[in-house]
């Protein structure tokens, strides 16, 4: 797995100030929330390079060799000029020009586990290697980077190849799920936003609940929760309510790095191994919520 994330960094107040946001909307995202930046691009830096980067860093042991499908999460859509054939164009600067490549979105920030979902559909065909990018990039589209009442936005990019039978970070199960009552995502009025956020616990409860018994496995098994890092009062809330150790939800990226669109999985993970929080055998649990309300739970064996 590589990732890459900019070094660029933008306060809470910055960005509030920049896109002349509510008052009171400051203490608490900072204050209650726990976000104190974002991690930004520069205004020369492509979707491209910071998928590039994210290659450079994986292993040299994990070639781009044999791989069968390539497969590209992302949660906001206008990252490109629409006449710009920007996947292929990146899959031939890979030298993966002669493999099929598709894009998964419309899950806004579930994506990338909407993908791994996929991923785990073609286990009963002839596709073995699957190299799966995840980026968001939203220099251009700055109300991107705010979600009211809720988070701060940043970019960053992730490559990792999924191997069948690979048994390093093995993929146990996925589910997804949808709440078709807030369809309007980021549009939603206030109203519907409240009524999103109302149900929010209970529907993350939902896709937990049902990844665990895909597994046969119980919340308590899992060693780490590796988080949507959308603000930390969701967390306080849903450890409150389940008994889940809040020690055990890996939260250490949110202050920094804020939210990384459909990429929080993979920064934690990383962040995590660092850290020293994992070890071979302990089970995780990683999730990720989209606004339409967009639910995707993933638990992996380290």
């Amino acid at each position: 797995m590589g990732i890459y994330v900019p070094p660029g960094r933008e306060s809470t107040r910055e960005l509030l100030e920049r896109i002349s946001a509510p008052k009171g909307q400051l203490g608490l995202l900072r204050k209650i929330h726990g976000l104190k930046q974002v991690a930004t691009s520069h205004s020369e830096e492509s979707l491209k390079s910071l998928l590039l980067k994210a290659v450079d860093d994986m292993s040299p042991d994990h070639k781009l060799e044999k791989i069968d499908l390539v497969l590209f999460a992302h949660s906001t859509l206008a990252q490109f000029n629409y006449e710009e054939d920007f996947l292929d164009d990146l899959c031939e600067t890979l030298g993966l020009e002669n493999v099929p490549c598709y894009g998964v979105s419309h899950m806004n920030c579930a994506s990338g586990l909407g993908a791994l979902s996929l991923v785990q559909k073609l286990r009963s065909t002839d596709i073995s290697r699957v190299l799966l990018l995840t980026a968001d990039l939203t220099t251009s589209i700055p109300d991107a980077r705010y979600v009211k009442n809720s988070t701060i936005v940043g970019d960053s990019a992730s490559a990792m190849i999924l191997e069948l039978g690979c048994t390093n970070r093995q993929l146990l199960g996925v589910s997804m799920m949808s709440d078709p009552r807030f369809h309007r995502g980021f549009y939603e009025d206030d109203d519907g936003m409240k009524a999103f956020g109302r149900s929010y616990l209970e529907n993350l409860e939902s896709v937990i609940h049902a990844v665990l018994t895909e597994t046969s496995l119980r919340l308590s098994d899992l060693k780490l929760i590796l988080p949507h890092n959308v603000n930390e009062t969701t967390w306080r809330k849903f450890c409150d309510i389940s008994g889940f150790p809040r020690e055990r939800v890996f939260l250490d990226l949110l202050p920094e790095l804020g939210h990384s669109y459909c990429n929080d999985g993979p920064l934690n993970l990383r962040a995590a191994e660092l850290a020293g929080k994992l070890d071979s055998g302990d089970k995780f649990l990683i999730i990720n919520v989209g606004l339409g309300s967009y639910f995707g739970a993933a638990i992996f064996q380290y």
